[in-house]
């Protein structure tokens, strides 16, 4: 699981920590163990943004240019640079003398066929940035990046990454708000939720179906009009590549980050290749066929969970989309969803069909069964401030709530210290079970606690 410091400050007050080797001290004590901690700038210490003033071809070879450049302040540098993708007046990025690039690459003065070099001009490979497709050659920044600014700053590389090696059973934790809270307890404070406009569900167009019993127990949906496909804005795509996650479009991207935010895997479908105005889950028919988002198809058994509209399968539940209903760069009416699956069932399937995802990631160690109303409407609220549009209709269907209602459990305060063998007394188990938004309600020398519905562990 990999955590984003300045995402993780937005949530939770971080103030009185000394940076993130502190935080992951204090959560690793804690059972949170972090194995790496990335610091993106590593290596763009001495990279800059810089104008090109000035592109000569170099007298001595005739693929290499003569470039002067400004740092917005003191004399212009001359550069000796073998990309031909720049011009005058382009703002690129400048590895200053002294850098220590991330490919290992150690910039010093020095001549080239008989030209004085004071610095390198860079690509994205030299930087290990990722690709931007169509690029060949060296970056070329926004017309209006201010210069002698460090790239880090720039690019948005100025965060740093906290690898976490979870255990199964913290399934809580595979969240940004989860890791928030579990912050939150350990250092007093209170978790911010992001905002979210509650949905009313009510007047869907589209019709939701229950056939999958308990293994399928809610599915709440939005439907949105008026939607307009395209790219993300530069904050969403640095913030999913800083996790390791591809930025695709802005509906999909929203879907993504509410992932990341809440640990609620959720999904968008073109509501125009819903056949029948109607969507629901259920088991799968034996051989039938279903397209994926990832270009195969598979044969399902019988034994999957589907996702269906009137006249076939649309995605592998808790695992992927179908290609038969994904959104297109023409879409401009959604169906959103939030669903909670089978743990057991979602995992057999995506080892059935060696489909492993960051949703069946999540949905094999459990989702909090009671979030799926502000999961859905927070999607909604993102989706439309990233892709206008307005939400025209939401809908819900659950099982009675006993089919996930999380257990009471009966527990003496003194069963506390004999257990752990350490001295723990009824005050400090209160404030730490109350810390971790435990209920307690005192039964004469016993405790009936009720465990938050997103611990899903502590009913082991």
């Amino acid at each position: 699981m990999r955590v984003s410091w300045n995402w993780l400050s937005e949530l939770v007050d971080l103030t009185g920590l000394d940076g993130p080797a502190d935080l992951a001290q204090i959560l690793t004590n804690r059972g949170l163990e972090v194995e790496e901690i990335e610091k993106q700038d590593h290596g763009l210490g001495k990279v800059v943004s810089a104008k090109i003033l000035e592109k000569n071809r170099h007298p001595q070879a005739d693929r290499l240019s003569l470039c002067k450049v400004s740092l917005g302040a003191g004399e212009p540098l001359d550069i000796v640079c073998g990309a031909q993708n720049m011009k005058a007046g382009d703002i690129v990025a400048l590895a200053q003398i002294g850098a220590e690039l991330p490919n290992g690459m150690k910039i010093a003065q020095g001549k080239i066929r008989g030209e004085v070099s004071n610095g390198m001009l860079c690509s994205e490979d030299e930087l290990r940035l990722p690709k931007t497709p169509g690029l060949d050659g060296i970056i070329i920044l926004p017309p209006d990046t201010k210069l002698g600014q460090p790239i880090a700053q720039v690019l948005g590389r100025n965060d740093t990454i906290l690898v976490f090696k979870l255990t199964a059973n913290r399934g809580d934790c595979l969240s940004h708000f989860g890791m928030a809270r579990e912050v939150a307890a350990a250092l007093d404070k209170t978790a911010k939720k992001p905002a979210a406009k509650i949905l009313e569900f009510k007047g869907s167009p589209i019709g939701v179906a229950l056939e999958a019993g308990a293994e399928a127990p809610q599915f709440y949906g939005a439907y949105i009009d008026g939607v307009k496909v395209g790219p993300s804005p530069a904050w969403l795509v640095k913030r999913l590549e800083a996790l390791g996650s591809r930025a695709i479009n802005n509906v999909v991207d929203a879907t993504n980050l509410v992932m990341l935010e809440n640990g609620h895997p959720v999904h968008a479908y073109d509501a125009d290749r819903i056949e029948g105005k109607k969507i629901g889950v259920r088991l799968a028919k034996d051989q039938e066929a279903l397209p994926l988002l990832d270009g195969t198809e598979i044969k399902l058994k019988g034994t999957e969970l589907v996702i269906f509209d009137a006249g076939r399968a649309i995605g592998l539940a808790g695992v992927m989309g179908g290609g038969n209903s994904e959104v297109q760069n023409s879409t401009t009416r959604l169906f959103l969803e939030c669903a909670q699956f089978s743990s057991s069932r979602v995992r057999k399937v995506s080892t059935l069909h060696q489909k492993k995802t960051d949703a069946s990631h999540r949905f094999e160690r459990g989702v909090d069964p009671e979030n799926l109303a502000y999961v859905i409407s927070r999607l909604a609220t993102l989706v439309t401030e990233l892709a206008g549009g307005k939400v025209q209709g939401a809908i819900e269907a659950k099982l009675p709530t006993s089919a996930w209602a999380i257990k009471k459990i009966r527990v003496a305060p003194a069963y506390f210290p004999k257990f752990l063998g350490m001295k723990v007394d009824a005050d400090q188990a209160e404030k730490i079970l109350k810390g971790l938004d435990c209920q307690i309600e005192k039964k004469g020398s016993d405790w009936e606690v009720t465990p938050p519905s997103y611990r899903l562990d502590l009913t082991l």
